[in-house]
């Protein structure tokens, strides 16, 4: 298996992804067409949206759960996070999920979600982040059309 970034694979001979450090709670991913968001792509940790060219927008961050009477659990709608084509797609989804192995919150269970390490952050900051486990710069999220559903 080879490590399309830098970092993104541990030296785990069983699980080159995670290692021996596994991802804390449950991590959603969804995928939806241009025009489609019957699935509500906005509530996922990772979110990719297929464009008519045949290219992808990125999105990060999102989910719904929270903890009643605990204010440092909130839902978030997840941010745009860039575009990518077939080559870079794969690289930039493991370098998201690296970045949540490395830096995602192992402390408090109920923020251990993607969504807090990006609303700590911000967008912006996560993106540097996953960007420095690439080998190449993110591309911008392309113009979408209106979702129909």
């Amino acid at each position: 298996l080879k490590d399309e970034g830098k970092g993104i694979l541990t030296a785990d001979p069983v699980e080159p992804l995670y290692g021996e450090t596994y991802l804390p709670r449950k991590f959603k991913i969804g995928v939806t067409a241009e025009g489609d968001n019957s699935i509500d792509v906005y509530i996922n940790d990772i979110g990719v949206v297929v464009l008519e060219d045949g290219t992808f927008n990125v999105l990060v961050g999102g989910g719904l759960g929270r903890t009643h009477g605990k204010e440092t659990t909130f839902a978030r709608a997840a941010d745009h996070l860039c575009s990518a084509d077939e080559t870079t797609l794969p690289t930039i989804l493991k370098a998201i999920v690296a970045v949540q192995r490395d830096h995602g919150n192992r402390e408090v269970r109920a923020n251990a979600r993607l969504k807090y390490l990006v609303h700590t952050l911000g967008v912006d900051a996560f993106r540097a982040l996953v960007e420095s486990y690439t080998d190449f710069p993110l591309a911008p999220v392309k113009p979408m059309k209106e979702w129909k559903y």
